[in-house]
C-alpha cells in the first residue's frame, strides 16, 4: 500500500473487510487490516479525495482530484480466499493447490502471481488448481487468488502460500546415476509410496530442471549422458 490515508470504509456486511483510499489509489483489506491489496485493476494512479459506499447497490464510490467519481463493484457474491494448502510442496514434477473460501463457482480460477491455472471446481468452498512442472515461484510465497468473471463475481484478495522451486539439479543426478548403474533403481522414485517408472521420473525432472542442469557444458561421463538424454524429453 503506498500514499497518504483519505479515507476508510468499514463493510458491515463483510467481516473483517475494509476499504481505503489514499492519495495514489483505492485499497481492500479481508482480514481487518493486516494486510491491503489493490482494489481494482485499471483504476489509475491517482489521487482519491473521498470514499463512500452505497449499501442496496454494494458500489463503492471513489472521488478523485481532476478524474471525476470512479464506481466499483463490491458484490457479497465476489470469491473470498481463506487458506491454501499444497501438495507436495515442491513443483517438482507439479504441484495441486487446494484452495479453501467461499462464494467459488464453476466458471473461477485460481490464479497464481496473476497467472490462470487450470482449475476444477469442488464445491462452492473449495477449489483445486495444478501448478505446471517448471512453472516459475518464489520460494518465499506465492499470491493465490481465485476470479470469478460476471457482475456478481471479481477477484478475491490473495492469500501467499509456499512453493519450492520447481526442480533441482540433485534431482537430476540422483536419476541419471542410476541410468549410469551408479546408483541402484528404486521402483519408488517419488519416494510416495507408489511405483514410479524410472523413464516417467527422468522425462518430468528433466523437463522442468534442463536450464539449470546446463549438460552441454558439463563433459564428465553424467553430462554426457544427460545430453544423450535430453534429446527423448
Amino acid at each position: 500500500m503506498t500514499g497518504s490515508l483519505t479515507g476508510l470504509v468499514v463493510d458491515p456486511e463483510l467481516p473483517n473487510t475494509l476499504y481505503l483510499s489514499t492519495d495514489s489509489s483505492v485499497f481492500r483489506s479481508s482480514d481487518g487490516g493486516a494486510s491491503w491489496y489493490p482494489l481494482a485493476s485499471g483504476f489509475p494512479f491517482i489521487n482519491v479525495s473521498s470514499l463512500t459506499l452505497h449499501h442496496p447497490s454494494r458500489t463503492l464510490r471513489a472521488g478523485t482530484v481532476g478524474r471525476g467519481a470512479w464506481d466499483l463493484a463490491v458484490p457479497t457474491t465476489a470469491p473470498r480466499v481463506s487458506n491454501v494448502s499444497v501438495a507436495p510442496a515442491t513443483a517438482c514434477p507439479g504441484a495441486v493447490l487446494t484452495v479453501n473460501g467461499v462464494n467459488f463457482v464453476s466458471t473461477s480460477v485460481v490464479q497464481m502471481n496473476g497467472s490462470p491455472l487450470a482449475t476444477s471446481f469442488i464445491t462452492s468452498t473449495q477449489l483445486t488448481a495444478n501448478v505446471p512442472p517448471g512453472s516459475s515461484v518464489n520460494a518465499s510465497g506465492n499470491l493465490i487468488a481465485v476470479s470469478t468473471p460476471g457482475n456478481a463475481g471479481g477477484l478475491s484478495d490473495p492469500v501467499s502460500a509456499v512453493i519450492s522451486n520447481p526442480c533441482n539439479v540433485a534431482d537430476v543426478q540422483l536419476i541419471i546415476n542410476e541410468v549410469l548403474g551408479v546408483a541402484p533403481a528404486t521402483n519408488d522414485l517419488n519416494e510416495d509410496g507408489v511405483f514410479t517408472s524410472l523413464m516417467s521420473k527422468l522425462r518430468s525432472t528433466l523437463r522442468s530442471a534442463r536450464f539449470a542442469l546446463r549438460p552441454r557444458d558439463d563433459f564428465s561421463e553424467a553430462g554426457r549422458a544427460a545430453q544423450g538424454l535430453l534429446a527423448y524429453v
